[in-house]
């Protein structure tokens, strides 16, 4: 059965999930026309100064308040005065751009930035550059939370064009924009191009600035979350790792928050390991961090209850998952609208407890529910659209109804290997999945063939298997021991009966 635990993702500035770090982009004002400031751009200034405060005080209503005043007060002095005019314009969208920020970031209301950041842009007049590339960037931001990803990507490029005519290839703008452009594709499921744009980004922020800063962190961070979804845990490992040797370092000047995603993504991969014990200490470790930095009702607090409830979940303590599983819907229904990926997730997770408390009836339910929600938002050959239909196959299998589980974990088994290759543990659990149903209809050499097939996509593809029949060196070569031992076990139990019927 297939759930879905999330790393968290660095999106710049922005911080979302998967403890992926979104970054915005604010940039330094301009300092065009400061020798004729008027009384009324020093007000504003002044506006904008306490909007920041309150911002840094997590007091974000009254902070977009204030970001809203000042916006007006910009713009009323470029409508009147022609030489600060430009000026006071970027200062206006600058000032919208911050508001923008808080409604997608820390009120996690993407929909009113997309609203709000639209308005802003229509309302630019001819004006360009630097601040309208920040406005596309952080608009790209919204829409990545909303789970809207082909807009993201085409914010980003349209940021990525301006920043590469400005500032040509190295600059930090440049790195910031590869970085969200990596995440959105990850979001996608494409993963060679997100490993692409956040290498690009980390190669950029290196050369700029070196490794021990807060854009290498949450870019190396990030990497480590696409490996993750490759598969690799050693070397996600290695990268979480390294972005907590960063944190560690007294002149890395990073937030609380920071910490936090990598006790989550850390535990991410224990969860992934098999090792639950360890990774709740570390979803726990994050929670308390979280909880006192920004509310409860917040997409970020719902990833880390969805993955304590994968946690308990795979402990089979389904009183516990189910708990958290809906702290985590009730969080995202209140946030997004109905069609989101994040909503389908929860259904999904709801749905898998369901499955094994034998409500089947409930189970298929969600897990449709999900279905519908997932082909509606993401690309076509998405992985979470292949999880979808692995987890139906598997409420098939228990109703008995095998033609349909067949054909559902078929068209999971052809979603994962476009995306992932045929090295995978996800394409590995499938396989197992299928030798499962050909067995259950006594179909013992087809289910052995899966088996095998399902030992191969767990082994490193350089360490040659021998044939079919014969013995398997276990190295340490392979992406998911858990499933490598299932897939042992159940190939030795068919060679035993085909052994039994042959003598």
């Amino acid at each position: 059965m297939n759930k879905k635990y999330f790393s968290r993702i660095n999106l710049k500035t922005l911080t979302t999930f998967a403890s992926f770090i979104l970054i915005s982009i604010f940039g330094v004002l301009s300092a065009t026309a400061v020798a004729i400031q008027s009384n009324d751009t020093i007000k504003a200034y002044k506006l904008l100064l306490k909007a920041d405060s309150l911002t840094s005080s997590a007091k974000y209503d009254s902070a977009n308040f204030y970001y809203e005043l000042a916006a007006e007060s910009y713009i009323k002095v470029a409508k009147s005065n022609s030489l600060l005019s430009m000026a006071c314009t970027n200062r206006s969208i600058h000032c919208k751009n911050k508001k923008g920020w808080n409604l997608a970031i820390y009120q996690s209301q993407p929909d009113l930035a997309i609203e709000f950041l639209t308005i802003a842009m229509k309302n630019r007049g001819k004006k360009g550059g630097t601040v309208i590339a920040r406005t596309y960037n952080n608009l790209g931001v919204a829409y990545t939370i909303a789970g809207n990803y082909n807009e993201a990507l085409n914010a980003y490029f349209n940021s990525l064009s301006i920043y590469n005519q400005v500032f040509g290839q190295i600059h930090k703008s440049i790195a910031d924009c590869n970085n969200n452009i990596g995440l959105a594709y990850f979001r996608k499921g494409e993963l060679k191009k997100a490993v692409k744009y956040i290498n690009s980004a980390l190669l950029v922020t290196e050369r700029l600035i070196g490794r021990n800063n807060k854009e290498y962190f949450s870019t190396i961070n990030n990497l480590g979350v696409i490996y993750k979804a490759y598969g690799d845990y050693d070397k996600a490992l290695d990268c979480f790792n390294s972005a907590l040797t960063i944190y560690n370092n007294e002149t890395s000047n990073l937030d609380k928050l920071s910490l936090a995603f990598i006790h989550n993504n850390i535990g991410t991969i224990y969860l992934a390991r098999g090792d639950y014990f360890k990774a709740v200490q570390y979803f726990e470790k994050d929670l308390f961090i979280t909880l006192t930095i920004i509310e409860e009702n917040h997409h970020e607090v719902a990833t880390i209850y969805n993955n304590i409830g994968v946690a308990y979940f795979d402990q089979k303590n389904y009183s516990k998952a189910v708990v958290y599983f809906s702290k985590a819907y009730k969080i995202r229904s209140n946030i997004y609208q109905k069609n989101h990926p994040e909503i389908a997730q929860c259904l999904n997770n709801l749905a898998n407890v369901y499955l094994l408390d034998n409500n089947l009836k409930n189970a298929m339910k969600y897990y449709n529910k999900a279905l519908m929600i997932r082909i509606a938002t993401l690309d076509k050959g998405h992985p979470l659209i292949a999880n979808t239909h692995a987890n139906i196959a598997t409420a098939y299998f228990k109703m008995d109804s095998m033609i349909m589980a067949l054909k559902h974990q078929n068209i999971s088994l052809n979603y994962l290997k476009k995306v992932y290759g045929s090295y995978h543990p996800m394409v590995g659990n499938d396989y197992i999945k299928l030798g499962d149903i050909f067995e259950n209809d006594k179909n013992h050499k087809v289910a052995l063939i899966k088996y095998q097939e399902a030992i191969r996509a767990l082994m490193n593809p350089k360490y040659k298997l021998n044939t079919l029949y014969g013995e398997v060196i276990i190295t340490e070569q392979i992406n998911s021991q858990k499933y490598l031992l299932e897939a042992l076990a159940k190939k030795a139990e068919i060679l035993d009966k085909l052994y039994e019927v042959n003598n």
